[in-house]
């Protein structure tokens, strides 16, 4: 009978199709089958789409709603899907057992949908599911920076804490209990803890800033020490906050300690070394008051360190010297050092000590600070007055005789005075010689002595290479020949000119043709040439001697420095020539070199600063003030400068309107000035008129004028030489964009005008 009923139910005997009741319409027919079929298509889509929706959602709560509906909906569309098959065939008994088991599904997902009601109507809102999940992400962060902080304070070694204003009890984590050599887990009370390891009067100092803060209204901030059960003594510091209520009353403390024994002994053994160190050393705030300073200090001064500590540093400047004391400590912190120099010391009675001032910035836990070493310069300038005086005897007590006994000896040697004996002869002529040397000699030294002592006074003006070096040659003509060389001046252009010092160049120069004169073969050829630069013009002397060995390249500028002991015996040297040339050019702001091979001669070179053409490597600070100052009289009188000439103008990019005025009361009406105090006010003159030089500040108020050194060419048309005038360094890729970069602190204003002018060309009408 099961068998029968199985198969009877796929029966379609006795039925006729559902087509039939259409009357087979094509119209109808369709209706029903688009009808029916769609809606089977999305019966189906609708339970997959849920059934996917729950398998991949595999956090979803009530998850056998969804599955009720896919299945409810699934039989629905078998259904859709039996309403088409029946048109044609009539297999009803399907058809019904289908919806069977939809009306099956439908009426359990209704009951459990009404039983699930009250539940439902508890779920959260979605906004509350909002504020829900925003609560939980809240709560999830604040875990994870708990965590993080806790990492990070145990790895800085905090420890943290809180103290009951009301019940006075003080609460530590188990990180305090490290700082103080334990464990949380051995029992201790904090209270206890702290009496037993502080010591009594840091202790006592510690329970007062406790109970006196919050009623104070102030924060707790204080250092210790504790002392671990092994006997070893910590530094500890131990910094809260208040905690107050609406009323204003203090509830609690929340306070964090760490250890700082590592800073108290980097502080001792910093001080322990300014108090060591042979000279003054002196440590002020920002501020510039003193809060440190060493025994040598104390004697420098006369005042004991009682008398120093908190009173600001100029009380140890005279006077005259303190409104320069602020510029300095500012400068100091502007850069690694600074430096101050030609100063006086004011001593605790009254007297005045010269003294030298270095300052170095550095940056501390507790601020920056500057450590200043002053040094007695007492010792040195003495040292220094007995050189100077020594040399000026030198220069009288023996030049004066010299010049005696050279020219009594040249007037025997030459007959003069009637002759002499053959042998009284001979030896008139070696002492004849050996005067000359021991003349030589002498003004050599002078010589090395006046630049080192800074005593040098340069004659700068504009110089003609043409003529110069025609004299040289000439002046040179009777060592040469004697040497059996020639000289060979080759081409000089007219229009080939330098700053310098005439006599002092021609000193250079013959110095280089001696030497080459010597070291090279008799019957050769020692040639002098000019080779023109951007910047500079280079004078060259070139011989064919042996050349110079190669272990003494390093030596050869060095006093009293000869290669070749023969050469010497041969033709007398003191061995301080180069080294007085290369002082001179290095004055006169240009260098010296050479380049040698050995076998195939020597070849020596000058370069000095051409007027026509602003050489970078012009440096104004190694000339004197009075050398500068006679730059400009020998500028002034220059027959370039006439009645009619046309004065140059200058864009002068500074917000100072003293400095300002100083550098054109030093130029004296040689150049218009025209002032611009901004970088927006200096390129508007820039494109609306001509200039011929550019003078720049670095530090302005609108920006910085390093930026507009790139700028100048595109904003005047065409490209202008650039000096950079500046308190503060100037970044080194800076320097070949420009003609010369000159610190305010290292220049006067002579000098600054010294290199204004070397850079302009004078034109007439």
């Amino acid at each position: 009978m099961i068998g029968f009923s199985f198969s009877g139910y796929f029966s379609t005997d006795g039925f006729m199709p559902h087509g039939m009741c259409y009357q087979w319409q094509p119209g109808v027919l369709a209706l029903h089958v688009i009808s029916d079929g769609l809606i089977s298509l999305a019966y189906l889509s609708i339970s997959a789409t849920l059934l996917y929706f729950v398998h991949r959602r595999i956090d979803l709560q009530h998850k056998w709603i969804f599955l009720c509906f896919a299945i409810f909906i699934i039989a629905c569309g078998f259904t859709h899907a039996m309403e088409i098959l029946t048109i044609w065939h009539p297999t009803y008994w399907v058809s019904g057992g289908i919806k069977l088991v939809t009306a099956f599904a439908s009426v359990s997902t209704a009951i459990l949908l009404i039983r699930y009601f009250p539940t439902a109507l508890r779920l959260p809102t979605p906004s509350a599911m909002h504020r829900i999940v925003q609560l939980e992400t809240l709560n999830r962060s604040l875990v994870e920076d708990s965590a993080r902080s806790a990492i990070a304070a145990d790895a800085a070694g905090l420890g943290f804490w809180t103290f009951d204003v009301a019940t006075k009890a003080l609460h530590w984590d188990e990180s305090m209990y490290r700082l103080y050599g334990l464990l949380g887990s051995e029992g201790d009370e904090p209270d206890a803890l702290r009496e037993s390891r502080s010591h009594l009067a840091n202790h006592a100092k510690f329970e007062l800033g406790v109970t006196d803060a919050p009623e104070a209204g102030c924060d707790y901030d204080t250092e210790y020490r504790a002392i671990y059960p092994n006997g070893v003594v910590r530094h500890l510091k131990a910094v809260a906050q208040v905690t107050r209520d609406a009323d204003g009353h203090a509830i609690r403390m929340l306070g964090v300690t760490f250890d700082i024994t590592e800073r108290k002994h980097a502080d001792e053994q910093f001080r322990l070394a300014i108090e060591a160190a042979p000279t003054g050393m002196l440590l002020m705030d920002l501020s510039g008051s003193i809060v440190l300073v060493n025994a040598q200090i104390e004697k420098l001064f006369g005042y004991p360190r009682s008398e120093l500590l908190g009173q600001p540093m100029e009380m140890l400047v005279p006077e005259r010297f303190r409104a320069s004391i602020p510029n300095s400590r500012s400068g100091a912190f502007s850069g690694p050092t600074a430096h101050a120099a030609d100063l006086y010391g004011l001593c605790k009675g009254g007297s005045e000590v010269p003294i030298e001032i270095g300052l170095n910035p550095f940056l501390t836990s507790e601020g920056e600070f500057v450590l200043c070493s002053i040094v007695d310069l007492s010792q040195r300038l003495e040292i220094e007055r007995i050189r100077n005086e020594f040399v000026s005897t030198v220069s009288h007590e023996l030049r004066t005789p010299l010049t005696s006994i050279r020219g009594s000896l040249g007037l025997l040697e030459s007959g003069a005075m009637g002759a002499l004996p053959g042998k009284a002869a001979e030896m008139v002529t070696i002492a004849y010689k050996n005067s000359g040397r021991l003349v030589r000699i002498i003004n050599d030294i002078l010589d090395i002595s006046t630049i080192e002592a800074g005593r040098l006074a340069l004659q700068m003006r504009i110089v003609a290479l043409a003529e110069l070096l025609q004299q040289s040659v000439e002046a040179n003509a009777g060592f040469a020949e004697k040497c059996e060389v020639r000289f060979v001046l080759e081409q000089v252009s007219a229009g080939d000119r330098v700053m310098a010092d005439p006599d002092r160049l021609m000193q250079v120069v013959a110095n280089l043709l001696s030497n080459a004169a010597k070291f090279s073969p008799p019957g050769s050829d020692v040639l002098i040439r000019v080779r023109p630069g951007a910047t500079t013009m280079r004078i060259e002397v070139q011989d064919s001697g042996p050349g110079i060995p190669e272990e003494f390249k390093a030596h050869i500028f060095t006093k009293f420095a000869q290669a070749d002991a023969s050469a010497t015996r041969r033709f007398e040297g003191t061995g301080l020539g180069l080294s007085i040339a290369r002082k001179l050019t290095e004055a006169m702001g240009g260098s010296i070199g050479f380049n040698s091979m050995p076998g195939q001669g020597s070849l020596f070179y000058i370069e000095l600063p051409r007027v026509d053409a602003a050489p970078a490597m012009l440096r104004a600070t190694q000339l004197s003030e009075t050398a500068a100052y006679k730059v400009l009289v020998g500028l002034a009188d220059s027959s370039e400068m006439g009645a009619s000439a046309i004065v140059p103008r200058l864009l002068y990019v500074e917000d100072d309107e003293d400095l300002i005025s100083v550098i054109r009361a030093a130029l004296a009406g040689r150049v218009d000035i025209v002032p611009a105090r901004s970088l927006r006010e200096a390129e508007r003159l820039l494109r609306e008129e001509e200039f011929s030089l550019v003078v720049l500040d670095q530090l302005l108020p609108d920006g910085n004028g390093i930026g507009l050194v790139d700028r100048i060419a595109e904003y005047a048309g065409r490209a202008l030489p650039i000096i950079i005038l500046s308190a503060t360094d100037v970044p080194h890729d800076a320097y070949p964009k420009v003609a010369a970069v000159l610190i305010k602190s290292q220049v006067s204003a002579a000098q600054v005008a010294t290199t204004i002018l070397t850079y302009l060309t004078f034109s007439g009408p």
